[in-house]
């Protein structure tokens, strides 16, 4: 369990939430394909990470990893979902940054969601694309674990995103070196929520970026900004003004 504990959306935002959160339809086709398809091993179990990849090939100094992590009651293909496919292969790779990578893994249980990452993907990624950019984000419980990781990691992510955060954080975290994303839709049950863990981040000395845009907790929402979640990571690690 994260040290902070989880908002049960459902019993916040009302039941649409969860549904939102598995994939409620929608009239707007996400432009996007499934990722690669691999496979790691956390408590001898087996973990679905589904990759994305796009630039040129590049040394780990321009190199961006991003781990996504998607919301309760779903599974990594969230991301597929919502566009990821498109939205890399549309990014703007012209600074320093020439390649991007994201891995989503599938989390069957959210209140293990840090060790996994910390013990599985982090260890991963480090072999495989380096640690000199790393960014984590997340939708939902995944961006309470998201947060959970980079405050439990400290200096080894340059950014966080956090998505309609399902998290209570009303107090100041110790300081951090990363640079924080968080929005929320103005519908959303939890937007009062996300507005406090984003005072008690800046009250920790934490640069955010906060937004909160016309809308609710679900994937049209998350589609719809999802070119901007990915860009602030890419200009973090380009050094460009936010």
């Amino acid at each position: 369990m994260t040290r902070r504990g989880f908002l049960v959306a459902a019993t916040v935002a009302g039941p649409a939430v969860l549904a939102a959160c598995v994939g409620a339809p929608s009239n707007t086709p996400a432009a996007s394909g499934p990722g690669q398809a691999i496979s790691l091993t956390f408590e001898g179990r087996p973990v679905r990470c589904l990759v994305h990849r796009a630039g040129k090939p590049a040394d780990a100094a321009s190199t961006l990893t991003i781990v996504l992590l998607h919301g309760a009651n779903t599974n990594a293909s969230q991301w597929d979902d919502i566009g990821l496919a498109g939205v890399i292969a549309n990014v703007d790779l012209s600074g320093p940054i020439s390649s991007v990578v994201t891995i989503a893994p599938d989390i069957v249980d959210h209140s293990r969601g840090t060790p996994m990452v910390v013990e599985t993907v982090a260890p991963f990624v480090a072999r495989h694309w380096g640690q000199t950019n790393l960014a984590i984000g997340g939708i939902s419980r995944g961006a309470a674990v998201a947060l959970d990781v980079a405050e439990s990691t400290g200096s080894s992510f340059r950014s966080v995103s956090l998505h309609s955060p399902a998290l209570d954080l009303a107090h100041p975290i110790p300081p951090q070196p990363w640079v924080c994303w968080l929005d929320v839709g103005s519908a959303d049950g939890l937007a009062d929520a996300a507005a406090r863990a984003a005072d008690a981040l800046r009250a920790s000395g934490v640069v955010v970026v906060e937004h909160r845009w016309p809308g609710g907790h679900d994937r049209p929402y998350w589609r719809a900004h999802l070119p901007e979640y990915v860009g602030f990571h890419v200009a973090v690690a380009d050094g460009r003004p936010l």
